[in-house]
């Protein structure tokens, strides 16, 4: 995959998360492995899989409108011995799909890498039917510790798809964010297998996930000018919870994390279980949101740059 750090900045840009992991990941993945197989409900076109679709047709399955039938076919061809990476849109495929999940890729292990495209609020005027902001917790609850991905661009989600295929078990990798999104990483080599520091400081600690993590660089730029210097930890692998991330909340007074997702069964939640601090998050919530575009949503939930940083100074 060393060819991956030749890739231009406006080519991830537009790919965003869920497409860099089609387009280029599964495709790049696929001429070094004969095995992979791409299956999707119907949404391919959205997710960016059409050039691995042209390449390899044969190894290219869209079973329709039918998330169920998604997982249960992913878990054949991975009896078979191939390796299916399979893609629909997060709401159906960690809601619909459920019971499917939890048989297949929980209690039988089968070892489906299963891509929740356009997670969190990505689509936007579709409504609360469509938002993935329970997808975390419902996977996470799964008995048998399913790996769920939570990458912050598009590089990010590359490297959560190679870490998936390496470690060849369920996996699940969840994609929030719109279709353009800016670059956070610049290197795919820079990029851990767990989770990277992107700033460091001693008065609080800050832990990300997601396409989210942008607004927090912002925020956390604005309080560096303000005197407040705040370490900041961008999440990769969300689940299992790294053992090292414990010894870095460990060493700070405020604790913050800051997901898209509800704040039921959130990272939040998880984190709380496994620490003894007073961690604080900056999520959702618990309630109907308004439908609008993905900054509206963002900002009316205190998710946009300005609602992390006044939330910050609360405490800090």
């Amino acid at each position: 995959m060393e060819n991956l750090n030749n890739i231009k900045a406006i080519s991830l840009t537009r790919l965003g998360q869920a497409g860099s992991i089609f387009s280029i990941g599964a495709y790049q993945h696929k001429l070094i492995n004969s095995k992979i197989k791409l299956i999707t409900a119907d949404y391919g076109q959205p997710s960016g899989m059409m050039k691995f679709q042209k390449e390899f047709p044969d190894d290219y399955i869209n079973v329709g409108i039918a998330e169920q039938n998604l997982i249960g076919v992913a878990a054949g061809i991975a009896d078979e011995g191939y390796v299916p990476i399979a893609g629909a849109q997060a709401c159906f495929v960690s809601m619909r799909s459920f019971e499917q999940v939890r048989q297949y890729m929980g209690y039988m292990k089968m070892p489906i890498i299963l891509v929740g495209v356009s997670s969190g609020f990505a689509l936007t005027f579709f409504g609360n039917t469509h938002y993935a902001i329970e997808d975390y917790g419902l996977i996470s609850s799964i008995p048998g510790n399913i790996d769920i991905y939570t990458p912050s661009d598009g590089l990010s989600a590359i490297k959560a798809l190679s870490l998936a295929l390496e470690q060849n078990k369920p996996s699940y990798i969840r994609t929030t964010g719109t279709p353009i999104q800016k670059k956070i990483y610049e290197n795919y080599c820079e990029i851990n297998n767990d989770f990277n520091v992107m700033s460091e400081g001693d008065d609080a600690l800050l832990i990300s996930s997601g396409s989210i993590t942008r607004n927090c660089i912002v925020a956390l730029n604005e309080l560096k000018e303000s005197g407040k210097n705040i370490k900041h930890i961008n999440l990769l692998k969300a689940n299992p919870i790294p053992s090292r991330l414990l010894d870095e909340i460990n060493n700070f007074k405020n604790v913050y994390v800051v997901e898209e997702h509800c704040s039921k069964n959130s990272l939040l939640d998880k984190l709380r279980a496994t620490s003894l601090k007073d961690i604080k998050g900056i999520n959702l919530g618990d309630k109907f949101h308004i439908v609008g575009d993905y900054e509206y949503l963002l900002m009316n939930s205190g998710l946009d740059a300005d609602s992390i940083r006044k939330k910050i100074l609360e405490y800090v």
